[in-house]
């Protein structure tokens, strides 16, 4: 395998990427674009969409009736990613994964899965969950980025050879 040197993008300063934040940008998706077929990245949305993946943040987590604190604002992600298990490992499946990270600018990057209640036995009421349980380093481009090639690596070892 081919050795890249990732180095993460600097956050943009009011919506503008410098051209060396954009290569490095650039690097790190077609890192991962070329890592696996069964990899789909975006780093072109609509607000739509992060609504879309807010929501099934929620449901994946099952928050009924709390709220993400930790979920990022449009201008802040740099792009996500769909990891599809599927063993057919087609469109549609892709479309109905729960295995979807994000990639934000300060160097935060996170599953879908990984918000978490904020409360404790003492604090039976509270109702927001966040990402406050993992830290920094959890939370990693390069971490994440390692999550997902062991991912990869559990996928294919689990789909039968033809």
């Amino acid at each position: 395998m081919k050795t890249v040197e990732l180095v993460i993008p600097e956050p943009p300063q009011p919506f503008v990427l410098g051209e060396k934040a954009k290569e490095n940008l650039k690097k790190w998706i077609n890192f991962f674009n070329n890592l696996s077929s069964r990899i789909w990245c975006r780093d072109s949305f609509s607000e739509e969409i992060l609504v879309m993946l807010e929501s099934k943040a929620k449901s994946i987590s099952n928050i009924d009736n709390g709220k993400i604190i930790d979920w990022p604002k449009q201008k802040d992600i740099a792009f996500f990613i769909y990891l599809n298990s599927s063993p057919k490992n087609d469109a549609e499946s892709l479309l109905n994964t729960e295995e979807i990270f994000v990639f934000c600018f300060n160097d935060r990057a996170f599953g879908l899965d990984y918000f978490e209640w904020d409360g404790d036995e003492y604090n039976q009421n509270c109702n927001t969950f966040s990402l406050s349980n993992y830290s920094e380093k959890a939370l990693s481009w390069n971490y994440i980025s390692e999550v997902i090639k062991n991912r990869l690596m559990q996928i294919e070892e689990s789909v039968p050879k033809i």
